[in-house]
């Protein structure tokens, strides 16, 4: 584990307080915002007015895109435009922020087979088919390409007690669109007027056709049929992730872990320009003792191979960065000053070695210094 100074320490600390202060302080100050844009979208969507809703709507998730309802009144927006694939896409973010009720499933549903993704769709009305009721369910599952099922579910339903008249309604268009005409016809004089019924027949039979999946859609919800660019992607909840997840990812690259002096490194020595290959060299630990840095350094330097370009030495010690592509060697001497003539210092160095060879016990003896 790195050990860092306390200046560090503090201004690594003050930095994630000060991101987590200015992000509360941007939600707080978007929150009349969401408040009135909110309000401001409900109003345009029982008026009618579906472009100024989605703006609203829009501008309320923007503010606060982390609020699963906020994602929902926003799919509703896009539904009433006629926007199937942004509204699959805002409600399956509400869904991901923890709006976990069968309304939104079917929500989710319908704007996925609106949308196109049929697969995505049933594979939703799997996992929900126990929560969501019977009537919705069984026209789901008409819509998303499998009437048959649909029909299955709307009479065990219908059978069951549950004699609706939106059960009765759903059942007769699952027979439309698994062709059963005759049955859609019976189902639908029990709750259309007579003068009424082949209106309604020659309506579904409009959009029975597997390839008019968008049509079908909006002819149930009563919207128009629009081509849609997709979910603005500065709404995408990808691109607003929490908090606390930005103060973390502030934190951690603030922090990021360096070399601490004493631990191995390790160099990289290149080989000449003609073989194009790095090859890593590791380098003992830096002992406190001069002689013992000389010495592991005089051994690093006979086992690698002869680098390309030379190692500058300094007197002081230098600390490895992540990115960085070369270690520079460090040498540790007393007061040692820059030299030009690096030969010298060996020399020194066998003086040194045969002066302390004949120097009594407990004598240590200093390398002469170069001039």
């Amino acid at each position: 584990m790195v050990a860092y100074p306390i200046k560090t320490r503090l201004a690594l600390v003050t930095s994630a307080a000060l991101t987590i202060g200015l992000l509360a302080g941007c939600a707080g100050s978007g929150m009349a915002v969401r408040a009135n844009s909110a309000d401001a979208a409900r109003v345009a969507m029982d008026g009618g007015k579906v472009k100024d809703a989605v703006s609203h709507s829009e501008a309320a998730v923007a503010a606060t895109p982390r609020d699963a309802s906020l994602r929902v009144l926003l799919g509703q927006a896009y539904f009433k435009a006629g926007r199937f694939a942004s509204a699959a896409a805002t409600f399956d973010d509400a869904m991901k922020l923890g709006d976990n009720s069968a309304r939104t499933a079917l929500s989710l549903t319908l704007a996925r087979i609106g949308a196109g993704d049929q697969q995505g769709a049933m594979a939703l009305l799997e996992d929900w088919r126990g929560e969501i009721p019977a009537s919705d369910l069984g026209l789901a599952l008409s819509l998303a390409g499998q009437p048959d099922r649909g029909v299955a579910v709307l009479a065990d339903a219908l059978r069951g007690g549950e004699n609706t008249p939106k059960v009765r309604q759903n059942l007769a268009y699952s027979y439309a669109l698994a062709g059963r005409w005759r049955e859609a016809r019976v189902m639908a004089t029990q709750d259309v007027l007579a003068d009424q019924i082949d209106q309604r027949i020659s309506d579904w039979a409009q959009n029975i056709q597997p390839e008019q999946y968008q049509q079908r859609i909006a002819a149930l919800l009563e919207t128009p049929v629009r081509s849609d660019p997709g979910q603005p992607a500065m709404l995408a909840l990808a691109n607003n992730p929490a908090m606390e997840q930005l103060a973390a990812e502030t934190t951690a690259n603030a922090a990021a872990p360096v070399a601490a002096v004493g631990e191995k490194v390790a160099v990289v020595v290149e080989k000449p320009a003609a073989a194009g290959i790095k090859q890593v060299a590791e380098l003992p630990a830096v002992s406190s003792a001069p002689a013992a840095n000389v010495a592991a350094m005089s051994a690093a330097r006979a086992a690698a191979p002869a680098p390309a370009q030379t190692v500058a030495q300094v007197s002081e010690p230098t600390i490895q960065m992540p990115a960085a592509k070369a270690i520079h060697t460090v040498a540790y001497s007393q007061k040692a000053k820059p030299t030009s003539a690096p030969a010298r210092i060996w020399c020194n160095w066998d003086r040194f070695l045969a002066r302390r060879a004949h120097a009594a016990p407990g004598v240590f003896i200093l390398p002469a210094m170069p001039r």
